[in-house]
Parts: structure tokens; sequence; C-alpha cells
């Protein structure tokens, strides 16, 4: 396996359109390099999705203590209130200006934007290298793509430093082992239900068919 490894490469041979064939083991690597990538996208969105969250929790509060503390300043100084209330208000707008810095503190001290930005860019370029991975499937013209590949996976991982949330990757786990569950009984209520009606010579040619179609 180590040498069929590495001679994988050499084993592709160009034709007379310009383009090369790809041998099983490339074949099989591409698409399950692709699967990867894939579950990679999507842990990476939903990183980002999460980071956004908790980053608007502390950035629309900011912006609403900011927005108050001006409407009592502007109140303040009116000489309609009394000295009793415009002292209140001058103690609540100091109070407000403590808690919009304490906002703001956690805000710079957590990074939540600058995860959720990571984790963006990270996924739109594992989707560039998913698209680049398809068009290799059924275009192969790059004899040195795998290369290409490693290096562009390498710099997306030294680009994005930051590690996913173990609960995401729970999640995604999960959510897979339920859709093939909910495919698996889906695909047997159908076997089921195909078998029960069509005569015996008809389900021997189905479960022919179907083998054929599940090996290519």
């Amino acid at each position: 396996l180590e040498q069929n490894e590495r001679s994988s490469t050499t084993l592709i041979k160009k034709n007379k359109n310009g383009l090369y064939s790809l041998n099983t083991y490339d074949e099989v690597f591409f698409k399950k390099y692709k699967a990867r990538l894939v579950r990679k996208k999507e842990v990476y969105i939903v990183s980002s999705e999460i980071f956004q969250k908790k980053a608007l929790c502390l950035t629309i509060p900011s912006i609403l203590i900011t927005c108050i503390m001006s409407i009592i300043s502007f109140f303040s100084a009116s000489t309609y209130f009394t000295e009793n209330t415009r002292i209140i208000m001058g103690l609540l707008v100091g109070s407000l200006g403590s808690l919009g810095t304490l906002f703001q503190t956690f805000q710079s001290a957590l990074n939540y934007n600058t995860k959720a930005e990571a984790f963006r860019n990270a996924a739109e370029k594992y989707d560039t290298l998913i698209t680049k991975i398809k068009f290799e499937l059924y275009n192969h013209n790059e004899n040195d793509f795998i290369d290409k590949l490693e290096k562009e996976v390498l710099k997306i991982s030294s680009t994005c430093k930051y590690f996913p949330p173990q609960s995401v990757k729970n999640l995604i786990i999960f959510n897979d082992k339920y859709i093939n569950k909910v495919t698996n009984l889906f695909e047997k209520y159908e076997d089921g239900h195909s078998v029960s009606k069509e005569p015996t010579h008809k389900r021997v040619r189905n479960i022919n068919n179907m083998t054929i179609s599940i090996d290519s």
C-alpha cells in the first residue's frame, strides 16, 4: 500500500486530449478527502455562526447602553428637571458608562468577532478546495494536484489558528449518524416494499442491479 501511495502520481498518464487519467487510488483519495473537507467546512461554518452570535450578545448591549447614556446626558443638561433629578441622572450615566466599558472589555478580550471571521474565511477556502477537487474528478488535468492540495490545506490550517468548539464537532457527528440511520431505514422500507409486490424473477434482477449501482 505504501508503494502504491508513493507511486500513485507516476501512474497517471496523459491522453490525447491533454487530460490525465485517474488511477483507482487517486480517485478514492480525492473522494474521501473531498468528504473530509466538506465535514471541516460544516464544522467551521457552524463555529463561525456560534461565535458571531456570542459577539452580538456583547455588541448589541454595548450599543444600547451608549445610546441610553447619550439620551440621559441630554436630559440631565436641561433645566426642566430639578437638581436632585439631574444628580440621579448623572449617577445613572456614570453607572451605565461603567457597564458599557465592562461589555467592551469582554468583547476585546474574548475576540469573538475575530474568531468568527477566521472560521468564515477558512470555510470559504475549504469550499474553494472542494470545488477544485470536483473539477479534478471530472476533468483531471494537473499531475501534481495532490501536492498543491496539501500546501493549500496546510496554509489554511496555519491561517486559522483557532480550534472549533468540541460541541460543534459532536453536533456534526450526531447529525451524520441520525441522517445515516434515517437513510438506512428508508432504504430498507423501500426494498421491502418493492420485494413484496414484485414477482420472484424480478426480485433477483433488482437485487443484481442494486449491487451494480452500489459498486459503481
